[in-house]
């Protein structure tokens, strides 16, 4: 589930675009993407995020990597020897 919030949104239903501005955020699966500018393109499920990058005007990102069997393991250092 997608939530998204905004002071103004635009939607252009043809193209599948929806533009948030002033303090744009969405949220998904404990993802987070916020700024004073962002655009989701439904179709492709993708984010595009604009700053000016003066004060606070900044793209701020919030990742939670899901845990499962893609996860990586500590690399063994060399100098060790390995235990049987």
């Amino acid at each position: 589930v997608t939530y998204a919030e905004a002071g103004k949104l635009k939607y252009d239903v043809v193209k599948g675009i929806i533009e948030f501005s002033e303090h744009a955020t969405i949220t998904e699966s404990g993802n987070e993407i916020s700024s004073n500018f962002l655009v989701y393109n439904v179709i492709e499920r993708k984010i595009n995020a604009d700053s000016s990058g003066i004060g606070d005007d900044r793209v701020r990102i919030k990742y939670t990597p899901t845990s499962g069997s893609g996860e990586l393991s500590p690399a063994q250092d060399d100098d060790e020897p390995e235990q049987p």
